[in-house]
């Protein structure tokens, strides 16, 4: 009888800890999962670098970590892709195009090719920046007023859009370390983050003469005509 009484002691002693490590690891995978849905890339995702060292602190599985990135990569894949290459017009007008799709050189090249007889040239996107204000979309649902004016008081925004009727917040962030904190602020209050998105503001707006606003009007809505292009930002006076 001692030995049956040794053996329900380490199997209830078992039962606590595996209950326990199941609660733990359900709570990391929701972690996880709200973390990866803002980017599966480490590099450029604080919130998921965070969540990915907690896990690895407490002894998550590795095989278990790589299914719930695997399957928020495939989620992000279902949702839109772009990235943003930057040109100018007349030498004076500064642009940014949006693209739909994956960056590589096969989708560069074939969008540039479009663009082989007009009077568009290609810029480096990183050395164009100083021209425009980088401006970072962060559409949430399922907020109140009271954490919109909770989020007000924390963080410094450029603009913020709530619809109280349908709970929705799109916020505006130029500072990227704000943006930062805040990512790490929503996991931490369990706010649903439907998406980010990125646009550019000019500084700075440049005139035309009329003719050359025609050409640039023309040339631009024929680039959105034909091409994978989402939206041009540029710094032509309106």
């Amino acid at each position: 009888m001692a030995g049956h009484s040794k053996w329900n002691n380490i199997k209830h002693r078992k039962q606590l800890v595996d209950s326990k490590r199941s609660k733990v690891f359900h709570k990391l995978t929701k972690e996880l999962q709200n973390a990866a849905k803002i980017g599966t890339n480490v590099k450029t995702n604080a919130v998921l670098r965070t969540a990915l060292a907690k896990a690895k602190t407490l002894n998550m599985p590795k095989d278990i970590i790589v299914k719930i990135l695997k399957n928020a990569e495939n989620d992000c894949n279902k949702k839109e892709t772009y990235f943003w290459l930057a040109g100018c017009f007349a030498k004076v007008v500064f642009l940014f195009f949006k693209i739909t799709g994956e960056r590589n050189i096969n989708n560069i090249n074939e969008f540039k090719k479009h663009l082989q007889k007009t009077e568009i040239e290609f810029l480096p996107t990183t050395s164009s920046l100083h021209l425009f204000t980088e401006i970072f979309h962060v559409f949430l649902i399922n907020i109140s007023q009271l954490e919109t004016e909770k989020i007000m008081e924390l963080f410094i925004l450029d603009d913020l859009e709530f619809v109280d009727e349908t709970k929705e917040l799109t916020l505006f962030f130029s500072d990227h370390e704000e943006i930062k904190k805040f990512q790490l602020y929503a996991q931490d209050h369990k706010m649903d983050i439907q998406n980010i998105q990125q646009t550019y503001l000019p500084k700075i707006r440049i005139n035309l003469t009329t003719e050359l606003k025609e050409n640039f009007n023309f040339l631009c809505n024929k680039i959105l005509n034909t091409t994978n292009c989402l939206l041009i930002a540029d710094n032509l006076v309106k």
